[in-house]
């Protein structure tokens, strides 16, 4: 139904496709939509409650939120290595590989959850 509405009621197929390039409709829906802070923090929540951070890894984290907050998802996460994250240490510097690999995966997760969001 929502696809029919983008690709015949508001635009065609062919229009979609050059305004956004291969983003599934569920990933431009979430776009769109954003991602409320409440379920933002609620992903990061349990693993924030596990450690004891500095500052500096908290605001890492937060400025993870903010993003995906404002965009939906993260696509790229070499988005992780560059401005603003990389302030006022980089993401490699900042945490253990173990928690690297725990932040990407809840970013994952978020990527996952706006792939499956239109079906």
């Amino acid at each position: 139904m929502l696809s029919k509405i983008f690709t015949e009621d508001l635009d065609t197929q062919e229009d979609n496709d050059r305004t956004f390039h291969d983003t599934p409709l569920s990933k431009l829906v979430r776009r769109i939509v954003k991602m409320g802070h409440e379920v933002a923090m609620q992903l990061f929540s349990e693993y924030i409650d596990e450690h004891k951070w500095n500052s500096r890894q908290i605001a890492f984290v937060r400025n993870i939120i903010a993003y995906v907050e404002e965009h939906g998802y993260i696509d790229d996460m070499s988005i992780l290595l560059n401005p603003p994250f990389d302030r006022p240490m980089p993401f490699v510097r900042l945490y253990s590989a173990e928690d690297q690999k725990s932040i990407v995966s809840i970013v994952n997760e978020i990527n996952e959850n706006a792939t499956k969001l239109g079906g």
